[in-house]
């Protein structure tokens, strides 16, 4: 079992995985698995928060090397529409990945601490400043898609 770190809501978590035919958590031989392999994350009550989402390979070249990068959200910044994918401050969570080499099933666990602070719906990825005559505003980008407008910056 590997420990990822802590991360605040908004981050991103790095899930990677290199499949074998072994449980161990750095193989001496990768093996390329018959799919896939999947993952899903538990909170520290035993509770999945996402379920079976499958991993992309990592490099067309690396047959054995899957990896993704996992936003920390919370439910409230991605609406109801994404279901129950919700992450809390203060919480341990568990990574299970679940992979098949010939029909022969293999898992490995990693977890990983949210921590207080950050923002349930991730950093600026663009901002513009919209100058109009009765005020001033930024417009800004979310990494998970929101589009927000802030009244009156100022610069000191």
């Amino acid at each position: 079992m590997r420990y990822l770190g802590r991360f605040q809501l908004g981050q991103f978590v790095h899930l990677s995985l290199i499949t074998s035919n072994t449980a161990e958590e750095y193989p001496d031989a990768p093996t390329a698995p018959d799919a896939a392999p999947t993952f899903s994350i538990y909170n520290s009550d035993g509770s999945k928060v996402i379920t079976n989402k499958r991993m992309p390979l990592q490099h067309p070249s690396e047959t054995a090397l899957f990896a993704v990068d996992q936003m920390l959200a919370c439910l409230s910044a991605l609406g109801p529409a994404y279901g129950t994918v919700e992450f809390e401050e203060g919480r341990s969570y568990f990574v299970r990945y679940e992979w098949l080499i010939s029909t022969a099933a293999f898992a490995r666990i990693d977890y990983f601490d949210v921590i207080p602070g950050g923002d349930c719906r991730g950093a600026y990825t663009a901002l513009e400043f919209y100058e109009r005559p009765q005020a001033d505003f930024v417009v800004g980008a979310l990494e998970n898609g929101t589009v927000e407008k802030r009244r009156g910056p100022s610069i000191s």
